[in-house]
């Protein structure tokens, strides 16, 4: 019995010594660093991504590789950390962040959209949306006859990608717009006026108060039109073409344009191929010549209320077709083309 109790008070102080020296190496090799939210809204601001993390006051973390994140993209982001603790032991982790989108497209409220009988309605072309998803879809419900005259009760509704909707209510006021000159318009509108009815997709006004620009389509090819104003009175319209395309397929375009006005205005008054350098001649067809910068096409159309032309020529930009309409007596900046 005595025997056994000496072994015993031992055993306890080995034990108590092996514990401390247990506790001791647990504590050396702890770490503190934790994730405090994985979901990061899209489009919101990225700060210190230190900020995501908490941590020991005493300890130094780093964040390694990618120190942020594209929160304009949705998607899955793997971040490393690296924790060196108060006793310099140093130890990597990797936490997983998900941008992601839970904010629904705001739609501003608009009563009433006014538009030109005889257009598609295109509802990204009317509404002022913010939304950080760029990929938005469309949508109304409602009877909508553009091709009547009359008011029409619709509701519009805007969706992202993350499936995060909006709907607003309005009223669509088809009107019949008559002697018009350009497009859905006529000389002397107002800015508001052609913002009114004008169904393409805005763009800017490319710093000028005197302009508007849209991005539509003339003949199935991407162009922008635009709109210059004098005194807040519609003078002119043009539709710009600068593709990459080779000059041969523009010079097809720019044919077939000609062709669809002479039908609709009659023979071009003029109706010519300008030599701008004798090189042209050397140059082994027109879009070669045209390329260079050596000839340009144009033709001019007379109404009593408005001049046409077309033309097709080098630019800083390279090879570009313009069709521009303008008001009877304007000096348009572009007269130099023709």
């Amino acid at each position: 019995m005595k025997k056994s109790t000496k072994n015993i008070l031992i055993i306890i102080p080995v034990l108590v010594i092996f514990l401390i020296i247990l506790i001791s190496v647990i504590h050396i090799n702890s770490f503190s660093v934790k994730q405090i939210k994985s979901n990061i809204e899209l489009g919101s601001e990225q700060s210190n991504m230190k900020t995501y993390f908490s941590y020991d006051k005493d300890s130094f973390v780093d964040i390694l590789g990618n120190k942020t994140i594209d929160t304009n993209k949705l998607g899955s982001y793997k971040v490393s950390v690296e924790e060196t603790n108060k006793y310099h032991k140093t130890k990597k982790f990797a936490f997983v962040f998900n941008v992601v989108d839970t904010q629904a497209p705001n739609i501003k409220e608009v009563k009433k959209i006014y538009m030109a009988s005889g257009n598609k309605f295109e509802p990204k072309n009317y509404l002022n949306v913010t939304d950080a998803d760029n990929k938005l879809e469309y949508s109304f419900e409602g009877e909508l006859n553009t091709d009547k005259v009359g008011e029409y009760p619709i509701e519009i509704t805007v969706k992202d990608s993350s499936n995060n909707k909006s709907t607003i209510s309005t009223i669509i006021v088809v009107e019949n717009r008559k002697n018009l000159t350009f497009s859905n318009t006529k000389w002397g509108d107002s800015k508001d006026t052609v913002q009114r009815y004008e169904s393409a997709e805005y763009v800017g006004n490319a710093g000028d108060d005197n302009y508007l620009m849209y991005s539509t389509k003339l003949n199935s090819k991407e162009v922008n039109l635009i709109y210059t104003f004098q005194n807040d009175k519609l003078v002119e319209g043009a539709y710009m073409l600068s593709s990459d395309e080779e000059t041969y397929y523009k010079i097809q375009y720019y044919d077939d344009i000609k062709e669809i006005l002479t039908k609709k205005y009659g023979k071009p008054s003029r109706d010519k191929i300008n030599i701008i350098n004798s090189l042209a001649e050397y140059a082994s067809d027109d879009a070669m010549a045209i390329d260079l910068g050596y000839l340009s096409y144009t033709a001019l159309w007379n109404t009593k209320d408005s001049d046409i032309y077309i033309a097709l020529m080098k630019g800083e930009d390279g090879v570009g077709f313009i069709l521009n309409y303008s008001k009877k007596g304007y000096e348009s900046k572009s007269n130099d083309l023709i």
